[in-house]
C-alpha cells in the first residue's frame, strides 16, 4: 500500500460506479469516493490544507 493521497470522484449518472466503488475499496479502502466535482474540489482542499 501506499501513502500518497488520491482522490476518487464519480459522476452520480455514471453506469459503473459501482464498479469504482468496488475496486477502489479493494485497493485503498480508506478513500471516500467524491459524488460531485465539488466535493472532490473539497477534498483535495481539505488535503492540502493539512500539509
Amino acid at each position: 500500500m501506499t501513502a500518497k493521497p488520491i482522490f476518487v470522484g464519480v459522476h452520480p449518472d455514471y453506469r459503473r460506479a459501482l464498479d469504482v466503488a468496488i475496486q477502489t475499496r479493494l485497493a485503498r479502502p480508506e478513500v471516500i469516493i467524491a459524488p460531485s466535482l465539488v466535493a472532490l474540489a473539497d477534498q483535495v482542499r481539505a488535503a492540502l490544507s493539512t500539509r
